[in-house]
């Protein structure tokens, strides 16, 4: 049978483990680069911007999502997968 001690170091030793793994863990959040990549999407009648980072048409000035190809009008202004 344990004694109230035994249970006591029992209990601090998980504490003292869970809590490595967790500041490890915080010691790696934010160490991802940023998504910069961009292509435009040209068929038919239609030029659009899509994002690697799941925005499509609009990374700052100017947002792209022209129909019809080349027009002033933007017909989108945002969107996202």
């Amino acid at each position: 049978m344990m004694s109230n001690r035994q249970y006591l170091l029992s209990f601090v030793c998980l504490v003292a483990l869970g809590l490595g793994s967790v500041l490890e863990a915080r010691a790696q959040v934010g160490t991802c680069t940023s998504p910069l990549a961009e292509s435009y999407l040209d068929i038919n009648n239609v030029r659009a911007r899509i994002l690697n980072n799941g925005n499509l048409f609009w990374r700052g000035s100017p947002h792209v999502y022209n129909v019809p190809k080349g027009g002033r009008a933007q017909a989108m202004f945002t969107a996202g997968v």
